[in-house]
């Protein structure tokens, strides 16, 4: 139950829930919407959160959130196979305080529940955590093979998906405190209560999660309700800072996206108090709000999250400094007004009406902004961007098709060509004909290759995975590691999305050549990265949303010698590809399903091939390429042409 309060302009949320796995009766379902409708008016009254460190009750459904997101992520045996868990190579250590039992368990009659797994192997009771000491990982067969320490039985899987290792109903054991103690102990600070999300990053070992609100505790005692409140931290030192566990365990359900499925699960705990320690300096913090007049609260949370975050090495902020180039990411002819948008859904429309099919959905967008970064060194800069958008889906029987494109520069956005080309997919798709399963070769249209490359080539050149031993690039700087025609670098003077000449950390940016002429150049850093390892900043600091800075790129470009069409032999043209993001980035290893492939011969799309599967290796498959086309399309921040690959399997009937 979803309840929204209203008053004097400002709107607040309150939420409530309840699960049963058998029948249709849901207890108290009256009760539920009370206490929604009743959170959502008093947070109308509730006092702004304060940011800073101190101790911090969290109840059932916050602690079973962080217990999902932060431990059972990090204990999936793929991530810990790739190098992408905290907890790897930690079996038999003490990660948590004494006493501390984490389960996933598939036969819990909760939410979560499944009898076998999506490979037929009967499921059982897994402890990850044992008395504080990480003693199992969460595996399939294919990952248990491969890491060890651990059984079967957590193979989950959509209708039609590869099953991957996914968790059921995970949870903490009780303790023996009851809820008035946990507050006693508390003395002063915070209950947090309820999940509105958050972000995680199991590699990395830290998170941030949004509590739906909570209440300050003075002398043992809750007191004022308060709003806004977040909880972050690192999530090895959370687990060795719970001091008391609860007696009140209670699940909660839910739905976990992974891999592009999307799972019944449950998770839940006891109520938790947690200790929160400040610490020396040599620590990074974050944090982020949407509201320019909370700034304080801003830098307290940010200081907050550096106290308890990982010392490391660091050379101070950037000074302010000449920028050598010249960005180009803002178009003064650009009005962000809805007339304006409304046009260009109404060409969107007209191009798809010149074919027989229906449109599903679609979307323009006009956005004007001011990008700003300052530190204590000095530096103040700032620049306007803007971004204009459009995308349309259509469809014709089974044969669906669906088009897109974003610019700063509205004259470069042609919305009734986006809506012809979506339509013409749809049209042209239909009545495909099976392919049978072997090698042939293909061509694959900068929206595919975009969406493989970006998947398993970009994570490669970051410098972080490169010291981390997470990149297949790693300790190959000079050697021709690609085909000789291939050239990859980030130009951030060049126009488009990411044009910029100072990064996310203030440090100006500069043309960077990663592989010239297949040969490995060099990687990308942020100050962070560069300082911890003595390569510097390339000035490829990259941020968005609430998430702090991290490597990233600006304007990257794939190059290569253009032909005419990348080959005139029979080939098999793919459009786009589902499930990119499923693929193994040290590995380079991949599988997916193509969307809107042809055959095309003598550069022409011919006959429409129905859907199957591709499956290769993104690092082999660039050791020889076959062509590059003249088509060269923008894919957000990658700009990229068409690309031959000769011999790569296809999956069909």
């Amino acid at each position: 139950v979803l309840a929204i309060a209203s008053r004097s302009g400002m709107m607040q949320m309150g939420s409530e829930r309840d699960h049963i796995i058998t029948g249709f009766n849901l207890r108290d379902k009256q009760d539920l919407g009370r206490k929604a409708g009743e959170v959502a008016v008093s947070l109308l009254d509730a006092k702004l959160a304060k940011g800073g460190a101190g101790r911090a009750v969290l109840d059932p459904e916050l602690a079973g959130v962080f217990t999902h997101e932060a431990v059972g992520h990090a204990s999936e045996g793929d991530l810990v196979r790739e190098g992408a868990s905290v907890l790897a190579g930690r079996i038999g250590e003490r990660i948590g305080c004494e006493g501390l039992v984490i389960v996933d368990d598939p036969s819990l009659q909760e939410f979560g529940f499944i009898p076998v797994d999506a490979e037929g192997v009967a499921v059982q009771r897994t402890e990850v955590i044992r008395d504080g000491i990480l003693s199992s990982y969460l595996h399939n067969r294919e990952t248990l093979a491969a890491v060890g320490n651990g059984i079967p039985g957590h193979a989950r899987a959509e209708l039609g998906a590869p099953p991957i290792v996914r968790m059921s109903n995970t949870f903490i054991e009780n303790g023996d405190a009851t809820y008035d103690e946990i507050l006693s102990e508390c003395k002063d600070g915070i209950l947090l209560i309820g999940s509105r999300g958050g972000q995680v990053d199991p590699g990395r070992g830290v998170f941030q999660f949004n509590a739906e609100y909570g209440y300050l505790v003075r002398g043992g005692e809750t007191t004022d309700m308060v709003r806004d409140v977040s909880l972050s931290g690192e999530i090895l030192s959370t687990l060795h800072n719970i001091t008391l566990l609860g007696n009140d365990r209670k699940m909660s359900p839910g739905y976990c996206g992974k891999g592009g499925q999307s799972v019944p699960v449950s998770d839940g705990a006891p109520h938790l108090l947690l200790e929160i320690r400040t610490v020396k300096d040599g620590r990074i913090g974050s944090s982020s709000t949407g509201d320019p007049d909370r700034w304080k609260e801003c830098l307290n949370a940010a200081l907050a999250s550096g106290r308890i975050a990982t010392p490391q090495q660091w050379g101070g902020f950037p000074k302010p400094a000449d920028m050598t180039g010249t960005a180009s990411s803002s178009d003064p002819d650009l009005v962000v007004a809805v007339e304006n948008a409304a046009r260009m859904v109404g060409d969107l429309l007209s191009g798809a009406a010149e074919h027989p099919v229906e449109v599903i959905g679609g979307a323009a967008d006009l956005a004007r902004s001011y990008l700003a970064v300052a530190n204590t060194s000095g530096v103040f800069y700032g620049m306007d961007r803007t971004v204009a958008a459009v995308s349309l889906e259509t469809i014709r029987e089974q044969s669906t098709g669906y088009e897109f494109d974003a610019s700063p520069f509205l004259a470069d956005i042609d919305a009734r060509s986006v809506g012809e080309q979506a339509a013409s997919l749809a049209a042209r798709s239909l009545s495909g004909r099976d392919i049978e399963t072997g090698r042939y070769d293909i061509v694959l249209s900068p929206v595919a290759a975009a969406s493989i490359l970006g998947q398993v080539l970009l994570p490669a050149i970051s410098g972080r995975n490169v010291k981390a031993g997470r990149s297949f690039l790693a300790e190959k700087i000079g050697e021709q590691v690609f085909d000789e025609h291939l050239s990859i670098y980030d130009d951030p003077f060049a126009p488009g999305l990411g044009s910029t000449t100072w990064d996310a950390e203030g440090v100006p940016t500069r043309r960077l050549i990663f592989v010239e002429q297949g040969v490995l150049q060099r990687f990308a850093y942020d100050l962070k990265t560069g300082y911890r390892y003595g390569e510097g900043s390339t000035g490829s600091a990259v941020r968005s949303g609430s998430e702090g800075p991290g490597i990233g790129f600006h304007n990257l470009f794939v190059d290569g010698p253009r032909m005419k069409e990348p080959g005139d032999e029979r080939a098999v043209w793919i459009h786009d590809v589902v499930g990119a993001h499923t693929a193994n980035p040290f590995s380079g290893d991949f599988s997916v399903e193509i969307s809107n492939p042809f055959w095309m011969e003598g550069g022409e799309q011919t006959e429409p091939i129905r859907t199957a599967m591709f499956a290769g290796n993104v690092f082999e498959m660039l050791r020889e390429i076959g062509g590059f086309g003249k088509d060269t399309r923008r894919v957000g921040r990658l700009t990229i042409p068409s690309i031959r690959l000769n011999n790569q399997q296809i999956i069909g009937k």
